[in-house]
């Protein structure tokens, strides 16, 4: 099994390539993937991740270039020279529930699902 994202501005994808063998039961392996994704994080991890995030942001202004990028992006998008302490602000906000509305909303059906059955040959 592999797994990996595209991200982008806009939006992003999930991958997941699962190679089975002869005689794997596809189904077990369909319930294994679903019980992942029903996994709900836990508040220890959802603290390393909004860390890790603050961690970026705060590393991300070591540069005078760096910082005049940021402050020109915030004018454009927000029509305010602060939006930064703002998108920190949302990011400290992330809960358990609030990642369950997201997942509900963006990473439940629909979805593309691939399965490719080689010949008996």
């Amino acid at each position: 099994m592999s797994a990996w994202t595209t991200n982008t501005r806009v939006g992003g994808e999930i991958h997941i390539a699962v190679d089975l063998r002869t005689g794997s039961d596809p189904a077990a392996v369909r319930a294994i993937l679903d019980a992942i994704c029903d996994d709900r994080l836990d508040q220890r991890a959802i603290d390393r991740m909004v860390t890790r995030r603050e961690a970026g942001a705060i590393w991300s202004l070591s540069g005078i270039t760096r910082r005049a990028s940021i402050v020109q992006r915030s004018m454009l998008y927000h029509d305010q020279p602060d939006s930064f302490a703002a998108d920190l602000a949302r990011y400290r906000a992330v809960t358990k529930d609030s990642i369950d509305v997201a997942v509900a909303r963006w990473l439940r059906a629909p979805f593309v699902e691939v399965e490719t059955i080689p010949s008996a040959s």
